[in-house]
């Protein structure tokens, strides 16, 4: 297998794009892609996922720890011939100022990966090969190869080759000039996700076609083949795979408002003995039956917000569902969902009302930033002091917030910010997203507390 990381020297080189549009013509080209997103990104995730037609995972040592993503990457990179990780900002851009973890760097080092490192090559030409130079000498990561996006001509790009030969830098293994690349759609959590837009297929397949064109393929595959990468087997095992009497039954919402999900997060939940069904707020289905434990992730519920107050069907079914002593565990959007009423611009939407509390739409960002949480009580995440990781990013806030909370919320630096997690009877609702793997006991309490278990002897992932 070959492996590498494709890495920019800041946000905004266009990684994300050639990251996809080289999946995307190396897949045409018959190859097993498996991709990968350094951090915590729900988006870039969907374009790679059908760029590669495979799921594409988050890594993420903050998160998680370095064991569990080197055994994710190993595990998930056995049946594939070419894995891709798309990097996060610039290629040594981390957690703080003085250390390179949590960067793209830390992730090369930690699986010993080769970089293609993009440069925004407009207005340069030998100063490429200083740049190079130094991002290679900083902390001595194996940089193979050089894509400079941005570029004015051929001539232009010649000059930049010409440059790294001449310092006996990493080639130039291809080059784009500027505007070349279509624009990914956006919008202000970031891209629009890959199923949102019909567009988004014709869209893809130009970063493909782009890609075949502009990029020497051949010379990247050669350049893996002189990069002695060590797949490692002894994968790490993890705690959780449990047995149980019968099977508990899963339901997620699962629809254009509601699809933040981490793909080894509902690996954990299967784990447990979770058999998953989806169901479709906006469609205004029922919550499936015989719903043992009720899941509602982020995503959009804003975009959609009339045609989930109008779908009375799938809210009075989760309604019930909670009256009934139901579990129910929400995030972000689906807080946003439990609550009275979603208000954008001076517009009230009626929600499903579990809590008191109603949300609004903010014109600014409201926060960003990875977070530790702390349980102040025991609840079916887990026994209090119980401590998980995850990430907050929204643009909606709490209108007088009243309810219970269970969360002492931390930042990446371990310092106290607030109380959040609202709880009521089985209900936990929140704006912060949690990596299940962070701790290998969540959900535990649930399990004990609604089947007879027996545990396993450990499964790798």
């Amino acid at each position: 297998m070959k492996a590498f990381i494709i890495a920019g020297v800041s946000s905004g080189t266009g990684k994300t794009s050639i990251s996809i549009g080289i999946t995307k013509a190396l897949t045409d080209y018959g190859y097993n892609v498996q991709t990968f997103k350094v951090g915590p990104d729900y988006l870039d995730p969907t374009w790679l996922k059908a760029a590669s037609k495979r799921d594409c995972y988050n890594l993420d040592t903050f998160m998680t720890d370095e064991e569990y993503v080197k055994s994710l990457f190993y595990k998930k990179t056995q049946n594939c011939d070419i894995s891709i990780i798309e990097g996060v900002m610039g290629l040594y851009d981390g957690a703080d100022s003085k250390s390179i973890y949590g960067s793209t760097a830390h992730m090369a080092k930690l699986l010993n990966l080769p970089v293609i490192l993009v440069v925004d090559a407009g207005g340069l030409s030998n100063s490429i090969a200083a740049i190079v130079k130094g991002f290679i000498e900083l902390e001595n990561i194996s940089i193979i190869g050089i894509i400079a996006n941005f570029c004015g001509s051929e001539y232009h790009a010649q000059l930049l080759d010409e440059a790294l030969k001449h310092y006996n830098l990493p080639p130039l293994i291809g080059y784009l000039k500027k505007n070349q690349l279509p624009e990914l759609p956006e919008r202000y959590l970031g891209i629009y996700a890959f199923h949102l837009n019909s567009e988004n297929s014709f869209i893809l397949n130009q970063l493909g076609d782009i890609i075949k064109q502009n990029i020497d393929l051949n010379k990247l595959l050669n350049l893996l083949n002189d990069f002695h990468f060590n797949k490692k087997t002894n994968f790490n095992n993890k705690n959780i795979a449990i047995h149980i009497k019968n099977k508990l039954q899963l339901s997620i919402a699962y629809d254009d408002a509601f699809y933040f999900y981490y793909p080894d997060n509902l690996y954990y939940l299967k784990e447990l003995g979770f058999q998953i069904k989806e169901f479709s707020p906006l469609k205004n289905q029922e919550i499936p039956k015989d719903t043992n434990f009720l899941y509602i992730g982020g995503g959009y519920p804003e975009q959609y917000a009339k045609q989930l107050e109008e779908n009375h069907l799938s809210k009075k079914s989760i309604y019930e569902y909670y009256k009934n002593n139901g579990y129910i565990y929400a995030e972000c959007g689906g807080l946003m969902y439990l609550s009275q009423y979603l208000e954008i611009s001076n517009n009230k939407y009626k929600m499903i009302g579990i809590f008191e509390f109603s949300t609004t739409m903010l014109e600014k960002r409201k926060v960003l930033g990875y977070r530790i949480i702390k349980l102040k009580e025991n609840c079916f995440l887990g026994n209090k002091g119980m401590e998980l990781r995850g990430h907050e990013f929204h643009y909606s806030e709490i209108i007088n917030p009243d309810e219970n909370c269970i969360y002492e919320v931390y930042n990446r630096k371990k310092d106290y910010i607030y109380n959040e997690g609202y709880k009521k009877n089985h209900v936990i609702a929140s704006y912060i997203h949690l990596h299940f793997y962070s701790n290998e006991s969540c959900f535990k309490n649930f399990i004990n507390k609604n089947q007879e278990v027996n545990y396993e002897k450990p499964k790798h992932l």
